[in-house]
This record gives structure tokens, sequence and C-alpha cells, in this order.
């Protein structure tokens, strides 16, 4: 009974001893000199701004953020409430525990990159003065929040278009002429000529390329040519590399908030970053957050846990993982993480052969469309090889969204040049989405079988 107790007492005494974390240093100049890929285009790799610069930039206030609605409340009766709550400062200096960490990262996850002057295109509201309620939106959790048809919430995965694009509106001529006059975006790659990403002149191409679909964005450094699939962030603590494309490696925490610093708010610190002789800048406004809050953010991403999957392993399921291992999947996609971890390089994409030293490079392409990865600011030539897990809440799939569904995508219909892409629509009303032919030759029966399969997973 003694020995019982004592194992108790020191169960009890772990729990409360504090946590004391060691934080990396986010603007440390040789780990960002290693953090990214070279680009397809070398010479035009980014340059970051120094640590001296960095750490002179004003670091960013977070507070308390809310959602924009709380069921069981009116509007009406929700803005009172709003109006009646005290300013709540997020300061990581008296943090004891790790679970006060993480909660001061979703705290960090739901602040927004932008103020902006009403709740239209808002996804989140802030209180930073009491009695005053402000509207925000590109927060991390705007993008990385799916909500299910039965109303569940999960945090960290892929955005589905009714969150992220609730109040949008097809674009006007108006709405054109402000997009490209305000080309901030980054939305270019300036040392190629001419640049294929320019913002198209013709109303009807602009529509389409700024189509609406759940999880696509064209994202700062990424093209309206072809936009980014928005990843989910849960089970990235196993990932390797970072962005569709492999653009940042993560070889630990550090790494992880680079990444967030770097990205924040739709542009973040790569704002400040040079591209072969087009300089960066440093805007009045701009702010970076501490490198404690960073380190609460990726806690908070490391803690993220998928639902639970409601797919049951039936016999349909065992007999999709038999076809699974029979054709040859699991050489990309092995368990456990359903992923080798590696970059596969994008067609027309010649492999450099220090490349092969320092990174995980497979020597097989797979064929997708090298747009992204050749042609844009975050174009390193390759393509990271995805996790497969939670494939049942996620989607659309392939690195821009062409297909919704896993039907969508094992379908061999989409190789041919009349078919109608089910995700992003692309400049033209037709286009084949190619590349990636492993299960085309499925009968139906197989087909189902597989799809029950990775539904499970």
């Amino acid at each position: 009974m003694r020995s019982v107790s004592f194992f108790l007492l020191a169960v009890i005494a772990i729990a409360q001893e504090p946590f004391r974390p060691t934080i990396p240093k986010v603007w440390d100049e040789e780990a960002l000199r290693t953090f990214e890929l070279p680009l397809a285009t070398p010479e035009a790799s980014p340059r970051h701004i120094s640590a001296e610069r960095y750490y002179a930039i004003p670091e960013q206030e977070v507070f308390q953020s809310y959602p924009l609605t709380m069921p069981g409340k009116t509007e009406e009766e929700y803005l009172a409430w709003l109006r009646e709550q005290e300013p709540r400062r997020i300061d990581t200096a008296g943090l004891r525990t790790k679970e006060e960490w993480i909660g001061a990262g979703r705290a960090v996850f739901a602040w927004p990159g932008g103020i902006i002057p009403s709740s239209r295109g808002a996804t989140t509201i802030v209180i930073r003065q009491k009695g005053k309620i402000e509207y925000g939106n590109l927060n991390c959790a705007g993008c990385h929040t799916r909500v299910l048809d039965d109303g569940m919430e999960i945090p960290g995965a892929q955005v589905d278009a009714a969150r992220l694009w609730r109040d949008a509106t097809p674009p006007t001529q108006q709405s054109l002429a402000a997009f490209v006059k305000g080309r901030g975006t980054g939305l270019d790659a300036p040392w190629l000529t001419p640049d294929p990403n320019a913002i198209p002149a013709e109303l009807e191409i602009f529509a389409r390329l700024r189509t609406r679909v759940p999880g696509i964005a064209a994202r700062f450094h990424s093209s309206l040519w072809s936009p980014a699939n928005t990843p989910s962030l849960i089970g990235v603590r196993d990932m390797k590399y970072l962005d569709r494309t492999g653009h940042a490696r993560h070889r630990d925490i550090g790494d992880l908030m680079r990444y967030a610093a770097l990205n924040f708010g739709g542009g973040g610190m790569s704002a400040t970053s040079s591209f072969g002789a087009h300089a960066g800048r440093i805007g009045s406004t701009l702010r970076r957050f501490s490198d404690s809050h960073l380190y609460a953010l990726a806690l908070y991403v490391y803690s993220l846990e998928p639902p639970k999957n409601p797919n049951p392993f039936d016999a349909t399921a065992a007999r999709g993982e038999k076809i699974f291992a029979r054709e040859g999947c699991a050489g990309c996609h092995p368990a456990p993480l359903y992923t080798n971890n590696k970059l596969t390089p994008a067609p027309g994409f010649r492999v450099p052969e220090e490349h092969r030293r320092l990174y995980d490079v497979m020597p097989v392409s797979v064929g997708t469309d090298p747009w992204l990865a050749m042609k844009t600011k975050r174009g390193t030539g390759y393509y990271k090889v995805p996790s497969l897990r939670g494939v049942w809440y996620r989607g659309p799939f392939e690195h821009n969204g062409s297909v919704l569904t896993l039907e969508d995508w094992f379908d061999p219909a989409r190789l041919r040049d009349d078919y109608v892409p089910t995700g992003w629509l692309g400049p033209e009303p037709t286009r084949a989405v190619k590349g990636h032919e492993f299960g085309l030759k499925l009968n139906s029966n197989e087909k189902k079988a597989l799809i029950a399969f990775l539904r499970t997973l």
C-alpha cells in the first residue's frame, strides 16, 4: 500500500512540476540558410533579412479572440456579450504547464493577420479594448479548420469553402482592377521572362482562376494559375518537409516556428525576403511574433489530434488493404505515416547531384502539373509525397486541388483534355488532370475496396 501511495505522490509531483521549455531562436541565420530548399531557378532563391533587422521589428501583441457566432445566442445577444468582455492579452511570461503553453498557442493560431472594417470576409473577432468589437482575417485557424457536415469542427484540418469564403462574391471589373493594382500579393516570379504568373486582363479568365472551391487558395508566393491546396496540420510533427513543394525543411520545432514567422497572415516575414534582383521590403506596420509566442503556436500545432474515424475496417476495406499492397502503393505511402517523407521531381526538373546528398529525393516523377513546382516563389522543382492519413475528412486532392473526391482521383477520365475538373477549374473550361496514374486501371470493385481502405486511415 505504501509503495502505491508513494507512486501516486510521485505522479502528482511530476504533473505539478513546471514546464521549462528551451525556446529556439527563430531568426537564427545559420538555421535559416539551410531551412529552405533552393528554387528551381537557384539564383532566384529567397534571401532573408538579418537577425538584427528582424529583431528590430516591433513585436505583435496577441489578445484573446472569439468566433464569429455563438450557439444559443442571437447576433444581438452575442455582440452585447462581447462588448462586456475585458481585453485579455496573451502573455507567455507566467505560463507554468505545457497545457498552458498549448492554450497560448491556440490563441496565436486564432490571432488575425489583419484587422478589417466589418464582418464581411472575417474569420474571427478580437477585443483589444473593452466595448470595441474588431474583425480579423488571415489567421491560421481561418485556413486550417474544417467543419464537417454534422457541425463538428476539426482544428488544424484543411478548410472548407463555407468557412473560408462565406461572404465571397464573384469578381467584378472593379475588383479585378483593385487586385491588379495591389500587386503586393507576391503572386509572381519576376525572374522569369515573360512572367507566366501575370494577372489576366480578361474578366472571364480571372473569374475562373478565382473560383472558390474547398481548401484552395492562391496563397502568398504561389500563383493564380496554380494555387496551393491547403494542407491539414494534423500530424505535421511527423513530416520532414513543409509546403506542397517541400519548400521548407522540418527538422525540429524551431523550423516549424520559422515557417510560421515567414508565412503568417498571408505573407508574414516572407514579404521582406529578396528573390534574385528583386528586393523585399519592411513596411512600417509590420509586426513579428515573439519567439515564445511562436514556440507556443508550434506546441499547439504538434498537439492537434485527428477526429474519431467513422469508417469501419470491414471486409471491403480489408480487400482494399491487399490491393494497396499488391499495387505497390506502400512504396511511396508506407505505414504508419502513409508517406515515405520524400520529394518527387516535377516533370522537366533535372535533379542536381548535390540534392541527392542533401535531401530525400525519389528517382521517379509521378507526372503531375509542374507549374507550382517550377514557376513560383515556392517552386523547388519538387512535390513532396503527401501522407494519406485522414483522407476521409480531407479533400480536394492533388497539389492544386483539381479533384474533390477520391472517386474523382481514381477516374481515368481526368486524363482527357475534355475533362471538367471537380475542384479547382483552371483558366479553361476543360483540362486534363494528369499524373499519378497508379490505380486508374483497377476495375470498379477494386477501386471501391481501395477507397474504402484509404478512408480508414
